[in-house]
């Protein structure tokens, strides 16, 4: 279900610290975590992502359930792994 030309190996999912170690059991317990599966969840710091002070206003968010999902730019991704020196 995922593009062939997709690079990443991963999906970033943040939440309220609070609710971190919930996440994390969680995906680790549905065999999404990394060394579960190819592509993986990788539950991560919100202050992990840094890229220019407008991505907010080009991301696409959407809510379902109760959960706020936020689909980043793919040039804010590139500005935010540029500045972490990642490929």
């Amino acid at each position: 279900m995922i593009e062939p030309t997709f690079l990443s190996e991963d999906i970033d999912l943040y939440s309220p610290e609070e609710h971190w170690e919930f996440l994390e059991k969680f995906v680790q317990e549905k065999g999404w975590a990394k060394g579960q599966t190819d592509f993986y969840i990788q539950v991560c710091d919100p202050k992990a992502f840094r890229s220019t002070i407008d991505w907010p206003s080009r991301a696409i968010e959407t809510e379902r359930h109760g959960h706020l999902f936020r689909f980043v730019h793919p040039w804010d991704v590139l500005v935010s792994k540029l500045q972490r020196l990642e490929e």
